[in-house]
């Protein structure tokens, strides 16, 4: 399934590096994210993901890695691919992205 638009509050932590951000679409592959421009990432670097989903109360704690880190307009934008998800949480996300991709069902959720 293709990722979906959704914006909502996202917890990393890389090299024990706490920054809040914000995402701007999620699949079960992974998801992009929006945060502050002091640290880039390499490709391939780890990072630990805690987010809600909106409107689902299922809280995710994942394990990413880095694919893209691109500085614009005084943020960076991250694309992250998710390495680990608890059936779960795959199927959480999942859910999410198909209720969002209905038209007629979903709605772009901002948190």
């Amino acid at each position: 399934m293709a990722r979906v638009a959704a914006v909502f509050a996202v917890k990393s932590v890389v090299r024990g590096r706490v920054q809040l951000g914000q995402a701007e679409d999620i699949g079960v592959g992974g998801l992009c994210l929006r945060r502050p421009k002091e640290l880039a990432l390499r490709p391939g670097t780890p990072v630990t993901l805690t987010f809600a989903l909106p409107g689902t109360g299922s809280l995710c704690r994942v394990k990413a890695a880095v694919v893209t880190d691109v500085g614009t307009q005084g943020f960076r934008r991250t694309g992250l691919r998710f390495l680990s998800l608890a059936a779960g949480e795959t199927h959480s996300i999942g859910e999410f992205c198909r209720v969002q991709a209905e038209p007629a069902l979903g709605t772009a959720w901002v948190a």
